[in-house]
């Protein structure tokens, strides 16, 4: 559903791969959000007409880790942690459209659900960006409302 919502260029190829996590019950908004930064900006940032995006969960116990892995120019270790920042972005904002909310927002609702995120370098050239997700929505922030995801 995620991946409907961009108009990707023709060029590009996103493929996803959730076969293997069974059904989980969460809070559909902060999922899609999470999932919509990660993969908008995989898109809006990649330095390639013929970009590869490749979205994988895989099962972890109580949670579910999701993959959002991309061959585009990724971020250098040294600005990492500058890019996961309220306001800050990595490039110009004349060159590149953004607020430098995306990555921080990600960052505030994985950690808010007793997730984790972390980024990795992309065998070959890319950003890996890894996060926990629990199975069950925590009952504290079942006020929100939840669905199952399959």
């Amino acid at each position: 559903d995620v991946v409907a919502l961009y108009a990707v260029p023709p060029t590009f190829q996103i493929t996803v791969d959730a076969a293997s996590v069974s059904p989980m019950l969460t809070a559909r908004a902060p999922l899609e959000q999470v999932l919509r930064n990660l993969i908008g900006n995989a898109v809006k940032h990649h330095n390639r007409p013929d970009g590869s995006i490749f979205v994988r969960a895989a099962d972890s116990g109580e949670h579910v880790t999701l993959f959002i892995i991309d061959n585009g120019p990724g971020i250098p270790p040294e600005q990492r942690e500058k890019a996961l920042k309220m306001f800050q972005t990595l490039q110009r904002r004349d060159d590149v459209e953004g607020s430098g909310i995306g990555l921080a927002l990600v960052k505030k609702i994985v950690l808010s659900v007793g997730g984790e995120l972390r980024m990795e370098d992309t065998p070959g050239g890319g950003i890996t960006f890894a996060f926990t997700w629990p199975k069950m929505w925590p009952r504290t922030l079942a006020h929100s409302g939840t669905a199952t995801i399959q």
